[in-house]
């Protein structure tokens, strides 16, 4: 039989877990929504994505905290766009070389 005091902090650590679990999701959320305020399309595109992973997790069965994942990864896969400059990101003409590295090490 477990203690009553090995269960308090049995349930105190899991409760600490789920805690930093939701800080991780607030912190993405606005990240998230920063890129959305900063570029439209990066913001947009990074919504599709998340929700096709989303309908390609449910359809292969993942648990519910993966699906979470990859949905999470999802939505940050452009979060690296925040370090390019407006000047690149945001130019509606086509890049030049030294421009397009720019967005190109965006995952860096």
């Amino acid at each position: 039989m477990i203690s009553t005091p090995q269960i308090d902090k049995t349930f105190r650590i899991a409760e600490l877990e789920d805690q930093a679990a939701q800080q991780t999701l607030a912190m993405a959320s606005t990240l998230i929504s920063l890129i959305d305020l900063r570029d439209r399309y990066t913001g947009g595109h990074s919504f599709r994505v998340a929700a096709y992973c989303r309908r390609i997790a449910v359809h292969l069965g993942l648990p519910h905290d993966e699906t979470e994942e990859v949905v999470l990864a999802a939505s940050l896969h452009d979060i690296g766009k925040i370090g390019v400059s407006d000047r690149v990101l945001l130019k509606e003409s086509s890049l030049s070389d030294e421009e397009f590295s720019w967005i190109r090490m965006h995952p860096e």
